[in-house]
Order: structure tokens, then sequence, then C-alpha cells
């Protein structure tokens, strides 16, 4: 049986062995007040931030913190205050603070030269990116730390975007400015454009109709175009008149919609007898019955035949290298009558009168 006397002995026993580890978790802890390193300026009036310190038996123990510091701020260097305190049963606690002395601590002066904001038309063919730059002074030497500056970021001029720009620049004691930044917007706000649209285009008779219109834009390579011809159908060369054509593209990339073009073209009526050059070259037989010589004389060259009817209207074409300067035109499917063979070599036209048997 245990008596009182017994009881008291084990707690005590039990108390003195967990002793050691209780004290061993009960050390001060110190928390700095402020940052672990302060920067402060050379020559300038500096006062420790101080710090705290509590104990988890003895509770507040801020007032009997000691501070061992080295700092001079009559000199540039690296400082250190040493924080300690001790609680009731002999146990220390302890924290650092480094403390920065520098020769100043006024930070470099950053300015943007040019807009905050730049607009720039996205083009496939666009230069490089010029960056307006930056200037940065100090208020000690040296004080012109333009050339310190640091850009970050990058601009590409030929594709759509919204580009940052970003400048810090440190003067000789390590103090660093406030970054600022510009804003670079590549932007596509053009139409697609049309080429080749002098309209009314006057098409010679008879020449093979090419159309040239094009579409075009200064970002997209590739737009969608389209042809409509809802008056009067295709050009026919053959045919003199007037031929009205509707050309539609789609936007581009950037949803820019071009604008609808309309051209005429006018397909001219058979060559005026002004135009015409006579005496230069001779056909036979004539009358003709079937096969048709001509005698090229002077011209000479790749040279293209046309028979045409006394009215003007288109007969036959007939393209033929020169053989010993003469061709041989068959006209046997022509009906009787007065026929007029066109030769245009060289952008003239020359033309003799022949009958058909």
């Amino acid at each position: 049986m245990m008596t009182k006397t017994t009881f008291l002995i084990k707690i005590f026993v039990c108390s003195y062995l967990l002793l050691p580890g209780l004290n061993a978790l009960a050390q001060p802890v110190i928390t700095l007040n402020g940052n672990s390193t302060v920067y402060i300026a050379k020559n300038s009036n500096y006062t420790s931030p101080g710090a705290t310190a509590y104990d988890s038996i003895d509770g507040n123990l801020t007032d009997s913190i000691k501070l061992l510091s080295d700092v001079y701020v009559g000199m540039v260097g690296i400082y250190t205050e040493n924080y300690s305190v001790r609680n009731s049963r002999g146990q220390f606690g302890y924290a650092t603070r480094i403390v920065v002395v520098n020769r100043e601590m006024t930070p470099p002066v950053l300015k943007l030269m040019g807009a905050d904001t730049i607009y720039i038309e996205a083009s496939r063919t666009n230069p490089a990116f010029q960056d307006p730059g930056a200037t940065a002074s100090d208020n000690e030497a040296p004080f012109n730390l333009t050339s310190a500056i640091v850009v970050d970021g990058q601009v590409n001029t030929r594709r759509v975007g919204i580009y940052t720009l970003t400048y810090n620049v440190q003067d000789v004691s390590g103090n660093k400015s406030d970054t600022i930044t510009r804003i670079v917007i590549v932007g596509d706000t053009r139409k697609p454009v049309w080429i080749n649209t002098a309209s009314p285009r006057y098409l010679p008779f008879g020449k093979p109709f090419v159309d040239s219109v094009r579409i075009a834009d200064a970002y997209d390579p590739s737009i969608a175009m389209y042809v409509s011809h809802p008056v009067t159908g295709p050009v026919d060369v053959y045919t003199p008149g007037q031929y009205d054509y509707i050309y539609t593209a789609d936007a581009d990339s950037s949803g820019n919609m071009p604008d609808t073009l309309f051209m005429s073209y006018i397909v001219q009526a058979k060559v005026s007898i002004t135009d015409i050059k006579t005496g230069m070259f001779s056909t036979f037989p004539n009358p003709v019955a079937d096969m048709l010589r001509i005698d090229l004389g002077q011209l000479s060259g790749p040279v293209q035949v046309t028979l045409c009817a006394s009215d003007g209207r288109h007969i036959h074409t007939h393209v033929a290298k020169q053989d010993a300067g003469h061709l041989l035109v068959d006209v046997s499917a022509l009906a009787r009558g007065m026929y007029f063979v066109n030769i245009e070599m060289g952008g003239k036209i020359y033309s003799e009168k022949i009958i058909k048997e």
C-alpha cells in the first residue's frame, strides 16, 4: 500500500527526470523589429530598430535584451548588431541584424525618352524596332548612368501583339532605380488594298484577256479574292463592248474588310482604218479559193495573222513561224466575199484586202 510520503517522492522523481527536456524546450526567443538587413547612408543618424524577447516560462523578456553593436556610420562597410537575452533558468536566446553603411542611399533617376506607349502598324517588311531608350542620372559620380540601363523585353514589329519593355539601373552604391516600363502595341488596322485598278481598261480587239487585278495586305499574306461579272458576262475579246466586273475579298486576319472593287473593261472595236498600214506585205492568189500565200516582204519575226470580214468581225487567227518569208493560211472554209488580212507585229497592224471566190 502506497503512503502519502511515497506518492510525493515519486512525483518529485518524475519531475526531476522530465526537467532537462522541459528546460531545453523553454529557450527564450528574440524577434527582430524590422528587417534582418538594414541599409543606411554614410554619416546618417542611425538608431537600431531593436527587438523583442519572449520566454515560455518567464514571459516577456524584452527589457532584458542586451545589444552588442559595431555599427559605425562614419565609414562605408558591413556591420552587425548582436542581440542576446537570458531567462531565469540560465538559457540564452540570440539574434543578429546586418547593417550596411553605403556612401549614399538616393536611388538613380530613370526617365523614358519618347512616349511610354508606342503604336506600330504591323507589316511583313517592317524594320526592327528602334527603342527611343531612356536616360539615367545619379547624385554621385558617375552622374550619368544612361549606359548602365538594363532593358528587358523584345518587340517584333512584324507580328501583331502587345509588348512590354522594362528599364532598370543601379548606381555604384547598389541603389536601384524604380522600374519604368514602355508598352509597344503592334497592330493591324489597314484595309487590304486592290492593285491594278485603273478603270475603264481598254482591251485591244482579239488580244487574250489577262486579269491583272490583285489584292494585297501589309500584314496578312494570303487573302481569298473573288471575281463576279453579273452584268455582261466574261470578257469576250472578239466582241467589242463594255464588260463590268465586281471584285470582293475576305477580311484579313485582323478583321479589316477590303472595299468592293468595280471594274469596267472595254473591248475596242476592229482597228480603225487610220491605224492600219498597207503595202507592207502581199497576198497570192487574190482572188483566192483555198490556200492563201502571204509574202511578208520586209516584215520579219513572229507574227499574228487575223482574218476579218468586211464589217470588222473577227474570222480566224493563225500564228505561225516564218518559212522563207512566207505564210500559208487555209481559207477554204470561208464564204465568198471580201476580207481583210491583218498582220500584227511589234505592236503595229498591217492590212491587205483579199477576195474569196
